[in-house]
């Protein structure tokens, strides 16, 4: 299994999640630098991956430019829940960054507050930063996103990005190599 986390990598924030108290996730993909990046910003190829083990994601809108939009729902079968989030892309360095914010959202992308899609707790807006690099041929992708370690952890949100990186890992898989 190529999941671990990796603190020294240049990739990092340079924080262990217990300093920096977000979200924090390191993966290593058997792939080139730009063909993870292409998955995040091609929409055909973000279809294949972008939503978690039982789920099914519907994307109505994705500019992928600096400030563009990311409009999609995953909807879950069994809890028979729809979630719909809109992103706005802050910065897109090719190969190197991306960093979006995420809030929850009607069919408009119109902001809805947490609390109507069940969460509370979860903040009005969160920032999302993935950064790439070369690790030994192979590419580093780490993940920082803007809330708490013990919510992302009560609410399954770290198994959530595994399992889509899981999904990405396949989907690269079966990519001819660069």
């Amino acid at each position: 299994m190529h999941q671990f986390l990796l603190y020294s990598c240049a990739c990092n924030n340079g924080k262990t999640p217990e300093e920096d108290n977000n979200l924090t996730i390191g993966y290593v993909f058997n792939a080139s630098k730009q063909q993870v990046f292409n998955a995040w910003a091609n929409i055909r190829q973000l279809a294949y991956w972008y939503f978690p083990d039982g789920c099914t994601l519907e994307i109505y809108e994705h500019d992928f430019r600096e400030k563009g939009i990311f409009l999609y729902s995953i909807f879950n079968p069994v809890a028979i829940t729809q979630h719909i989030s809109r992103g706005v892309y802050r910065e897109i360095i090719p190969e190197e960054k991306i960093i979006y914010s995420l809030t929850f959202a009607d069919f408009k992308g119109n902001p809805v507050d947490p609390l109507f899609a069940g969460l509370p707790e979860w903040p009005a807006e969160t920032i999302i930063t993935v950064k790439f690099c070369e690790w030994k041929g192979q590419t580093y992708l780490s993940l920082h996103q803007t809330i708490s370690e013990k919510l992302a952890q009560r609410i399954g949100l770290r198994t959530t990005w595994l399992n889509m990186f899981r999904h990405l890992e396949k989907h690269l898989s079966a990519l001819p190599a660069l």
